[in-house]
């Protein structure tokens, strides 16, 4: 596709008002799910399920059962409407939660202002799946609306006293726009009675849809028409089963009642519709066979045993498919080609009549076996499945090219207000955050935890080489991915520390290191020792120390093959247990180092108070050895410094045979970076430690 194209849907993927949609529906995943099972069981297509369901138990199951389906799909546009109104209005102002949860309840009494002039089994009628789109339309406008009229109503209606409570002031301040936005709504409820003669805009909406087959026949036209537009309609979150439902009556006679009619009701729902609107049966095979994402594959999982009966609301609005600009062409485009496939495999006498109606929770291949009486029926259906899982197909990968192109975005604009932060001396926090970056953060914290619970987190190793070129050790470094690209270490490691689950992280970096310092001492035959690195409030932790003891005794880490790099982020000065957790280290076999000297918190009593194995120069200060003189009687220094205190000194992000050449007649023999390797899997950082002195 286009860059243009691209750069069009990226834009649309960003539009505040769709995002808001998108975010809405997903938030209702939950309750979909619990209507679908309850949906499920009470429609399950046995027969004697079915005959004996009204008298279980008293009709006590059949009550249970018809209850949470009233309570989640009978009012799913109630909760549409509330659910998009709290985001859109979060986009609108961000860090607002008054005004976003006073949008959630206003958007929900404007839903039910446009239901005004309805009888009130009407008005129960459209809270269901058929008032989405009304639903959509409230939330938004009337979130829109009020948020305008709450920047610009006059002075005189911002309730203002003293001593009043600040939420009780925006409270009152809210009460003109409020009343403004439902007068509106109901207004136009009224206008609609008297300029159309009908009680709410679904009803006029289902008037519209049934006068364009004022002159249409039940033929293949008639038929691919009806499909298009139900598709259409369910697109705009329009329950278009229900919306054209008197066309279908009209038009498409029942099976039995013309037995000679190809394109019938029964027809349509087994060889058109399969699997739901949108035949969404082959797009649930599409995205478990050609979705790179993980969401929408476990999405795909989660539907699947629904979908199998043709309930394919969690997918429909869990993706969703609804106002989603990649899935609009196929929604539409793959009932019609499965309709021809039927009608042609009919025309040609292959497919027999359909005769019968069938249950439309029957599972696929035997709607189509009861249908026609043949198993020519389940085979058609096999091959509108096939075909329409292959046009999904490209859509589904062009949504994950989108979603990558998304992610890119996302994850550049969080680096970049990292590193922002970071050449001020700052460490920004996300997770608190609202609008792009906040939620950016929370889907990036949200991946991180579920592969550190799957152990889906990958940690590489960088060699560390003396004057000789021979490889001494190598330091453990994080090399998550996300969305296929690498996320900056630091705001990673950022991230999990927001989210709590740092220490988690740790346990899973020295594990792996314990495992890859024996892969190490097997393979070279000779001391070798693998760093990770802790924090000093971890370092300050007697019970993660003891563990870290613990695991390492258990893997069979030999003395000094597992080290331990402190880092600067916060000091050790005037910490309780670190001295005391330093000493316990270095009698268990595990030195430890200072990461990054010379930046931070740095303090010259962190090496007269404790012994470490060496102390690792910063970068920014060794890229400077060559050209600042200053950096050059620093580095002297603390190499005199370390040889009096008896710790070694390693240079790290030496990426040239200078910088190298001039640490070297500093006396500093020990280094670290690009110049040797990059950070690399095990195997490779194993290949390059087997090969002979580098220099």
């Amino acid at each position: 596709m286009g860059k243009r194209a691209m750069q069009a849907l990226y834009a649309l993927e960003q539009n505040r008002v769709l995002s808001s949609i998108k975010k809405g529906f997903i938030t209702l995943v939950p309750l979909l799910m619990v209507g679908a099972f309850a949906l499920l069981l009470r429609s399950f297509p046995l027969p004697a399920f079915q005959a004996a369901l009204p008298t279980l138990w008293g009709g006590a199951l059949d009550r249970f059962l018809a209850c949470v389906g009233d309570s989640t799909f009978g009012l799913l546009s109630i909760f549409v409407a509330g659910a998009v109104g709290f985001h859109y209005a979060g986009a609108c102002r961000e860090g607002d939660l008054f005004t976003q949860v006073t949008a959630m309840a206003l958007s929900v009494a404007c839903f039910v202002a446009t239901f005004g002039q309805s009888a009130p089994a009407d008005r129960l009628a459209g809270f269901g799946s058929t008032g989405v789109f009304t639903a959509l339309l409230c939330a938004v406008a009337g979130t829109k609306l009020f948020v305008f009229l709450g920047e610009h109503a006059p002075r005189r209606f911002r309730f203002s006293t003293a001593g009043a409570d600040e939420g009780f002031r925006a409270a009152m301040g809210g009460i003109a726009p409020a009343l403004l936005c439902v007068a509106v709504f109901a207004a136009g409820n009224l206008a609609l009675d008297w300029l159309a003669g009908v009680a709410s805009l679904n009803e006029l909406i289902t008037a519209g849809a049934s006068a364009l087959f004022s002159h249409a026949g039940n033929n293949l036209s008639g038929g691919i028409l009806f499909t298009a537009l139900q598709g259409t309609l369910w697109m705009f979150g329009i329950h278009g089963g229900n919306a054209l439902d008197q066309v279908a009556t009209r038009l498409f006679v029942p099976a039995n009642a013309d037995p000679t009619a190809i394109v019938c009701k029964s027809f349509l729902d087994n060889f058109a519709l399969i699997g739901g609107c949108g035949a969404t049966i082959c797009l649930l095979l599409a995205l478990l066979l050609f979705s790179r994402s993980k969401d929408d594959r476990r999405l795909a999982g989660a539907s699947l045993p629904f979908g199998l009966f043709g309930i394919n609301e969690i997918l429909v609005y869990g993706l969703p498919v609804i106002l989603n600009p990649i899935y609009l062409i196929p929604f539409i485009l793959v009932p019609i080609c499965s309709l021809c496939i039927a009608y042609f495999a009919t025309w040609v006498g292959f497919l027999p009549v359909v005769t019968k109606t069938v249950t439309w929770t029957t599972p696929v291949l035997f709607s189509g076996y009861i249908a026609v009486d043949s198993w020519r029926g389940a085979a058609v259906q096999l091959v509108i499945v096939a075909a329409g899982t292959a046009i999904y197909a490209p859509f589904v990968k062009l949504s994950d090219r989108v979603r990558s192109g998304r992610e890119q975005e996302m994850l550049r604009a969080l680096t970049d207000a990292f590193q922002a932060g970071e050449r001020t001396g700052e460490r920004p926090r996300f997770l608190d955050r609202g609008g792009q970056l906040g939620a950016a953060a929370k889907r990036l914290a949200s991946r991180l935890r579920a592969d550190l619970q799957t152990g889906a987190v990958p940690f590489w190793y960088q060699p560390q080489v003396d004057a000789d070129g021979r490889a001494f050790g190598a330091e453990s470094l994080l090399r998550w991915r996300f969305g296929g690209q690498l996320v900056y270490p630091p705001l990673a490691i950022s991230l999990a520390q927001e989210e709590g689950v740092y220490d988690q992280l740790t346990e899973l970096a020295l594990r792996r290191a314990c495992r890859a310092a024996e892969a190490f001492r097997a393979a070279l035959g000779r001391p070798f020792s693998v760093s990770v690195n802790l924090t000093a409030a971890q370092l300050d932790d007697p019970v993660l120390v003891e563990q870290i003891i613990a695991m390492a005794q258990g893997a069979g880490v030999q003395p000094g093959g597992l080290g331990l790099e402190v880092t600067e982020e916060t000091t050790l000065i005037d910490r309780e247990h670190v001295s005391g957790n330093i000493g316990r280290l270095w009698a268990a076999g595990i030195p430890v180092s200072v990461d990054d000297f010379s930046m931070g918190h740095t303090s010259l009593r962190y090496l007269q108070e404790n012994p470490f194995r060496y102390v690792k120069l910063d970068g920014s200060l060794v890229r400077q050895v060559t050209e600042n003189a200053r950096s050059r009687e620093i580095v002297s220094s603390l190499v005199s410094l370390g040889t009096g205190l008896s710790f070694d000194t390693v240079a790290e992000q030496v990426e040239t045979a200078q910088v190298r050449d001039a640490l070297i007649a500093l006396g500093c023999t020990r280094f670290q970076g690009y110049l040797y390797s990059p950070a690399v899997p095990l195997e490779e950082c194993l290949a390059f430690c087997r090969e002979e002195p580098w220099r």
